[in-house]
């Protein structure tokens, strides 16, 4: 496989793994945005309970919906947690791959630049000839 081809290889599996970055990075502020809903969910209930503004019979409800709410974080933060995980493993696979693409793409330069110094050479050895005679 020649230089261009590799790098052309490179940079699809840049994209690839760019793409895979992207959705990673959408579920993990996705996830973000649902614990910080549910985190304001819990203040707001926790600061009408203190405040006592909520009426008697509504008491027993907001401190079950409270609960819920903090089960429901409890979980939240546990995905989000293995969501930066996986962010951080595609991150550290897009860096070496984009890394790579760097060095294929460098490779292939290299060789058409060796090409047409080859080229260059022969042609004034040919015209060398030619002048010669």
């Amino acid at each position: 496989m020649d230089a261009a081809t590799r790098a052309k290889k490179a940079r699809r599996l840049l994209q690839v793994q760019e793409q895979l970055y992207r959705a990673e990075r959408s579920t993990l502020v996705r996830l973000e945005r649902e614990l910080a809903r549910t985190e304001s969910a819990q203040n707001e209930i926790a600061q009408a309970i203190g405040e006592g503004t909520l009426r008697p019979e509504h008491a027993d409800l907001a401190i079950v919906r409270l609960r819920s709410l903090s089960r429901e974080g409890r979980r939240l933060m546990r995905e989000r947690d293995k969501q930066q995980e996986t962010a951080a493993l595609h991150e550290a696979r897009r860096n070496r791959v984009e890394s790579a693409s760097r060095v294929a793409d460098l490779s292939a330069l290299r060789d058409d630049e060796a090409k047409s110094l080859a080229e260059i050479a022969d042609r004034f050895a040919r015209d060398r000839t030619t002048r010669s005679a």
